[in-house]
């Protein structure tokens, strides 16, 4: 019974997001990808605003799911491929937002 407790709790540990950034940043990184390469790779066209949009959204759902902000090369927050769901979402959030947007205004228009 205790070897099941402790075999349990070790799950659970390791399952933490801080436990896992560590042993994300333990183990070879990830390949790189920037937003910009995540736009290409689906076929979207993103303005530099809505990359820069994107990115805020990218940096509050890592902080979300890790505690921490993302490590940082020259001032530019660095992902890697592991963290590509992320991004995935922010996209999905940004064109949801701008949908939203685009409808009100045709809907002004309309009026």
């Amino acid at each position: 019974m205790k070897t099941i407790i402790a075999i349990l709790a070790t799950l659970l540990i390791a399952s933490t997001p801080v436990t896992a950034q560590r042993a994300k940043l333990d183990t070879p990184m990830s390949p790189r990808i920037t937003i910009t390469e995540r736009c290409q790779q689906l076929q979207i066209n993103c303005t530099k605003s809505e990359v820069l949009e994107v990115g805020r959204r990218v940096q509050q759902l890592y902080f979300n799911r890790y505690n921490q902000k993302p490590p940082q090369k020259q001032g530019v927050n660095i992902y890697t491929t592991t963290d590509t769901n992320l991004i995935d979402q922010a996209i999905v959030n940004q064109l949801a937002s701008e949908n939203e947007k685009l409808r009100q205004e045709l809907q002004l228009q309309n009026k």
